[in-house]
Order: C-alpha cells, then sequence, then structure tokens
C-alpha cells in the first residue's frame, strides 16, 4: 500500500505526510476516532483517494484519505477492540481464563484500562 500511497502524493492528491499515517491505518485495518469509536477499514480507494470504513452506527462510511490521515489513530490486530470485532469466538474461549483476557486489555491501552474498557 505504502507504493499506492507514494503514487498519490507525487500525483498531488495527499500530502507526502500522510503516507506513513496512511500505511499504517491500511496495514492494520483498524481504527478510532476521537468522536465515532472503533472503526474497522473495509475498503481503501486509491482511485478516488478515500477508505470505506464502519463505525459503529455509521457501516459503510467513506471518509478522504488525508483527512482519515490527520482523524485517524490506528489500532494494532493485537487490540482488544481489534480482536472482538475479528475473532470474537476466540475472545469468548480466552474469556474462561479471565487473567489472560485482562492482560490482552490492559496491553491494549497501554497498562492502563478504565474498569468500562475491562468490562
Amino acid at each position: 500500500m505504502r507504493q499506492e500511497f507514494e503514487k498519490l502524493a507525487v500525483a498531488g492528491k495527499i500530502e507526502g505526510r500522510h503516507i506513513e499515517p496512511l500505511t499504517q491505518l491500511a496495514t492494520s485495518g483498524f481504527c478510532m476516532h476521537r468522536s465515532w469509536g472503533f472503526g474497522r477499514i473495509k475498503t481503501v480507494d486509491t482511485v478516488f483517494a478515500r477508505f470505506t470504513i464502519d463505525f459503529a452506527g455509521k457501516e459503510g462510511h467513506t471518509m478522504d484519505l488525508s483527512f482519515a490521515a490527520e482523524s485517524l489513530k490506528p489500532i494494532s490486530r493485537d487490540h482488544i477492540l481489534a480482536r472482538k470485532a475479528a475473532d470474537l469466538d476466540g475472545l469468548r474461549q480466552m474469556a474462561a481464563h479471565h487473567l489472560d483476557l485482562i492482560k490482552v486489555v490492559l496491553s491494549s491501552y497501554g497498562g492502563k484500562a478504565t474498569a468500562d474498557q475491562i468490562q
């Protein structure tokens, strides 16, 4: 994807500083927006320079790549929210061993998770 974003920057469709954040977003496939919350990146459209993202209550939302680079934070595939979206059954099995699940949650939030995030 990096090469595609570099081509868009050369063409003037995005700024060069957006290449790295967009690459991280496209690679992880998951993101966080401060108002809309957790999202799953469904498609990357380099022709129209936009992402299609499923947010809770906002499925199929399209977002300009430049705006996405500025407003979205990539979420790793190991993050509890990404794992919940991608492998809910696996998390349910892990929940049988509470300590393992708590470790994943704490790791997801940099060692500091609120009671609501753990719940």
